[in-house]
């Protein structure tokens, strides 16, 4: 898992042949989407990762583009 910059970065931002990328997210908080089903968030668009870092528990801290 790399840190998260703050905002979304390219790699997952969806462009590549109309497809939305899902992420694997670490929160501040401790808790981890590795081996929880669905498999991982959505990276960009309707419902996706907020990527602001705001010191809540639930920022996200780390983060790694499934697939």
């Amino acid at each position: 898992m790399q840190p998260n910059p703050g905002h979304c970065p390219p790699e997952p931002d969806g462009t590549d042949e109309g497809k939305t990328h899902r992420v694997h997210v670490r929160l501040r908080n401790g808790y981890t989407t590795l081996g929880h089903e669905p498999q991982g968030w959505p990276a960009t668009g309707r419902g996706a990762c907020r990527r602001s870092l705001t010191r809540h528990p639930f920022d996200i801290v780390e983060w790694e583009v499934i697939g």
